[in-house]
């Protein structure tokens, strides 16, 4: 569906398959771009115009820059590579036509800029894509060096997170074994070696890692250099950037170093993508891993808080409110909170042995003094225990609820589903803690390490098995 209604159609090209509308997308040194429409695939695009007489001033040899930009583009077919559906020459008007991909969130500068701090994955999947298409272009035969790259010329598609880098006005075939000496670039992403005038591909390497180091440190690079001098002199012998010691981390610290080691011993695009910090790991792995993390989360405080039972009395203006769970089947962990004008609240474990007729030596002796609870308060407090210990004791046993979990985790995304410890304690109490650790613990660790073993075959079997 076309946008015409939103903005004023401008110009149609010779073959009455694009539009452009009068909305300016951004302007660069020799083109502005506008919005346009496809209106035989129903897809926005760019249109990017260049009026040959502005650039007159400059050389021929920049007009048959802007040509062979478009023709280049035209060969190029990578999901990284701005995509140029058509160009044509208004020999009448002297302007050149170039229609290409749309962006919606157009450059990654501006992305970062308006999403703010960007994580390292999202990180490492742009830079994973970037060298692709780098990749792409260094292999071709003869080689493509784009010689601009920067945060500027390339594109990312809020939507789909897919990026592209883009503006191939500087681009250049690298015949082999030949060096350029012409110089091209924009500063603080181009290499020492093209201010030397003898370089090759390989200068792509060098303004990817500033790209890198943009992201990581969202600061601008040389700006301890008072002037253009001062940071040519840097640049030019190799001196790296005062913001490359604000990267703490050392694995990307040692990924940047290599884009910026000297161009001799640069590693490719290929080599940079093998490289520890841009590691990928395999789908069956990934989707393994991932299941284990969500049900690694899964702790025993987790379940026994969903099962726990929750009984309460009043007593004048006293509430009594006691929580438990059975754990193993031979200790009760309980909470037992008074809330009255004194703040009081107690944790503690009980025996499931101790019989009924018994429950009131045991508050008397482990509790009433604790909490220095009045007679009646003692009475009120067997009686809530007497009750929870009965609900508790109708609760089918851990061995079997244990048997009942491994058996639904395949069902579950455990990790998601519990999102945190849950508890109703009132915010004015008072808590004395009481831990219990015992050979228990050990063997029911040992069985949620059996449930993720058995869960990661079981994925991994499935993802290696669509």
């Amino acid at each position: 569906m076309s946008s015409s209604s939103d903005s004023q159609v401008a110009e149609r090209d010779p073959t009455g398959q694009y539009v452009r509308y009068d909305e300016l997308l951004g302007e660069g040194k020799w083109k502005r771009v506008y919005k346009g429409f496809d209106e035989f695939n129903g897809i926005e695009i760019a249109w990017s115009v260049v009026v040959v007489r502005d650039i007159l001033l400059y050389s021929a040899s920049d007009i048959w820059h802007l040509i062979a930009e478009a023709e280049l583009m035209k060969l190029l077919d990578h999901e990284n590579i701005a995509k140029c559906y058509h160009f044509w020459i208004d020999y009448e008007n002297s302007k050149l036509h170039l229609i290409t991909e749309f962006f919606s969130s157009e450059t990654l500068l501006h992305y970062i800029v308006k999403h703010g701090p960007v994580n390292h994955t999202s990180i490492k999947n742009w830079c994973r894509q970037i060298l692709e298409g780098l990749d792409y272009l260094h292999t071709l035969d003869p080689p493509i060096a784009h010689r601009d790259v920067k945060l500027m010329n390339i594109f990312v598609d809020g939507n789909s997170g897919i990026v592209k880098l883009g503006d191939f006005c500087s681009a250049k075939l690298i015949e082999p074994g030949s060096r350029e000496h012409s110089y091209y670039g924009s500063s603080p992403f181009i290499a020492p070696e093209i201010y030397r005038g003898n370089y090759n591909e390989m200068v792509d390497i060098y303004g990817f890692g500033m790209c890198v180091l943009v992201m990581i440190t969202r600061e601008i690079p040389y700006t301890e250099c008072r002037n253009q001098d001062e940071f040519y002199a840097k640049v030019k012998n190799g001196v790296k950037p005062d913001i490359l010691n604000n990267v703490t981390d050392p694995q990307i610290k040692q990924f940047l170093e290599m884009c910026f080691a000297p161009a001799s011993i640069r590693p490719t695009a290929i080599e940079l993508l093998n490289h520890p910090f841009l590691a990928v790991v395999s789908q069956a792995e990934s989707s393994t891993s991932q299941a284990e993390l969500s049900v690694s989360q899964v702790t025993s405080a987790q379940v026994d808080g969903l099962m726990q039972v929750v009984k309460e009395m009043k007593c004048g203006d006293k509430i009594f409110k006691l929580q438990g769970s059975k754990k193993r089947n031979v200790i009760a962990p309980m909470s037992l909170s008074i809330s009255y004008n004194v703040e009081n609240k107690m944790k503690f474990e009980y025996p499931m042995a101790i019989e009924t007729g018994n429950i009131d030596e045991f508050v008397k002796e482990k509790i009433a003094t604790q909490m220095n609870l009045t007679t009646e308060d003692g009475e009120v407090a067997t009686e809530i225990i007497k009750e929870l210990r009965t609900e508790l004791l109708s609760q089918p046993n851990t061995v079997d609820n244990q048997k009942l979990m491994s058996e639904e985790l395949s069902d579950y995304n455990i990790g998601n589903l519990f999102a945190e410890n849950p508890s109703d304690a009132r915010p004015t109490t008072h808590e004395i803690l009481i831990e219990s650790m015992g050979d228990g613990d050990e063997a029911e660790a040992e069985n949620n390490n059996g449930m993720l073993s058995c869960l990661g075959k079981l994925l991994s079997s499935v993802c290696s098995n669509p």
